[in-house]
């Protein structure tokens, strides 16, 4: 049994399209169980992102950024999802996005909200736009 660098490491997903997934894919390529939240119905953007793939929404282009990865698909604006990803983020040990400034907030998924249940967190944002300036909007 090959031991990879990251055996053990347990990372909330919560990246979409190209920069969050082809981070995460990495880690999840050194080992880390990589867990991604995707939407209801909709998943990661990325799976539409060929139209009419013969594949559907496991497409090249999503396989390509989210193998070794798993999925749970949640609507977190349900208390029941809710309370399963912060079950999932007690245990983990880095936690990924790549929203727009203030999304994570708003869903009650911030650094301040979760350093309260987990201190030993990594938080780790990706952004095209940056977290801060005129166009930290853009994209949504």
């Amino acid at each position: 049994m090959t031991i990879l660098p990251l055996d053990g490491i347990r990372v909330i997903d919560f990246t979409q399209v190209m920069l969050g997934p082809s981070c995460t894919q990495v880690l999840a390529d050194y080992g880390a169980e990589v867990i991604k939240i995707e939407k209801v119905r909709i998943g990661d953007l990325s799976r539409w992102s060929l139209g009419s793939d013969p594949d559907g929404l496991n497409n090249p282009v999503f396989c390509s950024l989210n193998r070794n990865k798993k999925s749970l698909a949640l609507d977190l604006k349900q208390p029941e999802a809710r309370e399963t990803v912060l079950t999932l983020l007690e245990t983990a040990d880095v936690v990924v996005n790549n929203f727009r400034p203030g999304v994570m907030e708003r869903m009650g998924f911030g650094f301040e909200d979760l350093k309260k249940i987990n201190r030993k967190l990594i938080y780790a944002v990706g952004t095209g736009f940056g977290l801060t300036g005129p166009y930290q909007h853009k994209g949504g």
